[in-house]
């Protein structure tokens, strides 16, 4: 019997598989979205405070509103909420998307944000080190310019996804 994996779409749970997005979704249309990736382990969520420095500094260099349930205290209990109706057992993998409601085309209508939180489990409850080595390379054909959005974790990731084609 398949497992029913949960996520939070705006403070609500609701099934992973239950469509949330219409198809004029900024994040979509337009790569307006940021987000942040965090790690729990052993019940602990990793670098907390600093994930959600960087995605506050990311949403006022975007001219993002803030959200009333993007505060420590509430992402903290949506966090662990999500750990547990999705039995990560305080292990996994979070991601907090944020973007830009629907409305206009490149200007926005609005700055106001929407937000989604997947949780997903990890096989490994610890970090380990590669004992068979790793492979490095450089992807040259595509440079990816430096501004002042270079450092934001944005939905386009047109330069990691080509760089991960490249053989």
């Amino acid at each position: 019997m398949p497992v029913t994996t949960y996520v939070n779409y705006n403070g609500n749970i609701i099934d992973a598989k239950q469509p949330v997005f219409t198809a004029s979704n900024r994040a979509f249309r337009y790569g307006d979205a940021i987000f942040e990736t965090i790690r729990v382990m052993g019940g602990e969520i990793l670098h907390f405070e600093k994930h959600l420095k960087r995605l506050q500094r990311s949403m006022e260099l975007l001219g993002m509103l803030p959200h009333d349930d993007l505060t420590f205290h509430n992402l903290y209990l949506s966090f662990r909420h999500l750990d547990q109706v999705n039995n990560l057992k305080g292990n996994g993998r979070v991601r907090l998307e944020v973007f830009r409601n629907d409305g206009g085309l490149y200007t926005p209508q609005t700055n106001e944000v929407s937000y989604l939180i997947e949780a997903t489990p990890l096989a490994s409850h610890h970090y380990s080190m590669n004992d068979t080595g790793i492979r490095i390379d450089i992807y040259t054909e595509i440079q990816k310019p430096l501004s002042k959005l270079s450092n934001l974790k944005s939905s386009n990731a047109l330069y990691y996804v080509m760089a991960g084609l490249h053989n």
